[in-house]
C-alpha cells in the first residue's frame, strides 16, 4: 500500500472494493431475480427492491466506516437486482411484441 488515503481514512484499495461491490452484487443478483419474477410475480420484488435501496442508500449517508458502506453497497446491489430486470419484464409484459 503507498499510504494515500481519501476522506475518513479509507484507503485506495477499499476504495476500489466499495466501488466494485455493487455492481458485482447486481449483475450476479439479477441472473436469479429475473427469473424469481416470472414465477412469483413483479410487484413484491419492485417494492422490496425499492425499500431496500432507499435503506441502504440512507445507510450510506449515515455510514462513517468501511464495513457500514460494504454493507450498504451490498444492499444496493441486490435491491437493484430485484428492481432492475423486474420493471424491464414488465415492460415485457405489457407490450405488444410489433411495438
Amino acid at each position: 500500500m503507498d499510504g494515500r488515503r481519501a476522506a475518513h481514512g479509507l484507503s485506495i484499495a477499499e476504495i476500489g472494493i466499495l466501488a466494485a461491490l455493487y455492481p458485482a452484487v447486481w449483475g450476479a443478483g439479477q441472473m436469479l431475480t429475473g427469473w424469481w419474477s416470472d414465477h412469483i410475480g413483479r410487484k413484491h420484488l419492485i417494492t422490496a427492491g425499492m425499500l431496500l435501496q432507499a435503506a441502504a442508500i440512507a445507510l450510506v449517508a449515515a455510514g462513517t466506516t468501511f464495513g457500514v458502506w460494504a454493507t450498504a453497497q451490498v444492499l444496493l446491489g441486490v435491491g437493484t437486482a430485484l428492481v432492475y430486470p423486474t420493471l424491464l419484464a414488465v415492460v415485457g409484459d405489457v407490450a405488444h411484441p410489433a411495438w
